[in-house]
């Protein structure tokens, strides 16, 4: 009986699910990266040297046909892995179920970074607020309003302001400017154009 579990321990102990990473290399543009489990126990009283595993595809936030939202890793960055059942390469590169080219089931070599982890000391920004933070620029969202901090904010498109306009700063524009119908360049006052 003992012999028996030992066996079953030892089996399900080679069975790889989900694990804590640190990205050792990343290619943000090809959803790459490389990866160092941090959660390997130690054997013997001594720790086996811990291999990097290579070419690890990141699965992005969200990504369909009509929408796609996915924020960059950084080396250094811990994050979650997921040890598929079968090697993932044809799966992820076809349309039509497909056979498992090895038969590596749960294997290191078959894993996927699903997500981002946190040291329990680092804590959230913005508390309850939804926010997107990068480089120091962020965007916070809560039941006050939408707060955009950034040096500077890029609108390419026309844009539609159905409320009052508050700056604390100038105004500048490279062609006219329209206010209750009068033009700023055309309009005259008393046959003197503003100046």
């Amino acid at each position: 009986g003992e012999t028996l579990k030992n066996m079953v321990d030892e089996s399900i102990g080679d069975i790889n699910t989900l694990a804590i990473a640190k990205i050792e290399k990343v290619d943000n543009d090809r959803m790459m990266c490389d990866i160092k489990l941090l959660d390997m126990p130690e054997i013997l009283g001594t720790r086996d040297e811990v291999a990097t595993i290579e070419d690890v595809p990141v699965a992005p936030m969200f990504w369909g046909s009509k929408c796609k939202i996915n924020a960059p890793l950084s080396v250094g960055d811990k994050v979650i892995v997921a040890f598929c059942q079968h090697e993932t390469f044809f799966a992820r590169n076809s349309d039509e179920p497909v056979e498992p080219e090895y038969n590596t089931p749960f294997d290191i070599n078959n894993a996927i970074v699903i997500g981002q982890i946190t040291k329990d000391s680092e804590n959230s920004l913005h508390g309850n607020d939804f926010y997107i933070w990068f480089s120091g620029k962020e965007i916070i969202i809560n039941g006050s309003g939408v707060i955009i901090n950034s040096p500077k904010i890029n609108l390419n498109g026309n844009v539609e302001i159905s409320g009052t306009l508050n700056t604390g700063g100038n105004i500048t524009t490279d062609g006219d400017m329209t206010a209750g119908g009068k033009s700023f360049l055309n309009h005259t006052n008393g046959g003197v154009p503003i100046d």
